[in-house]
């Protein structure tokens, strides 16, 4: 059976797992992480307009678990991970600096 035409234009989801977060005056500017092997930087508006595209899919990883991260696409759009053990997992990630020293 043929596929759609925009079935077949797009292109599956790129899963990016944060691991540490840049911090300015206690608030989050930009999110580190890896995609597969490769580090990555992205500041948290890049970030979260890489979200609303739906082509990037994150996870953050805290002592091993990874919880999916969602967009809040409210007023002031952000992006959320929330785990049952742990809570707000963005308040617990390292800072990227202590994380590469």
């Amino acid at each position: 059976m043929p596929r759609a035409p925009s079935e077949s234009l797009r292109a599956p989801s790129v899963r990016l797992v944060i691991t540490a977060v840049e911090r300015d005056d206690n608030e989050i500017v930009a999110l580190h992480g890896l995609n597969g092997k490769r580090p990555w930087r992205l500041a948290v508006q890049d970030a979260v307009a890489a979200a609303r595209s739906g082509r990037y899919k994150f996870e953050a990883e805290y002592q091993g678990e990874r919880t999916r991260v969602e967009l809040d696409d409210g007023i002031v759009p952000r992006l959320r991970a929330r785990s049952m053990a742990h809570g707000d997992v963005f308040q617990l990630l390292p800072d990227a600096c202590v994380q590469q020293g």
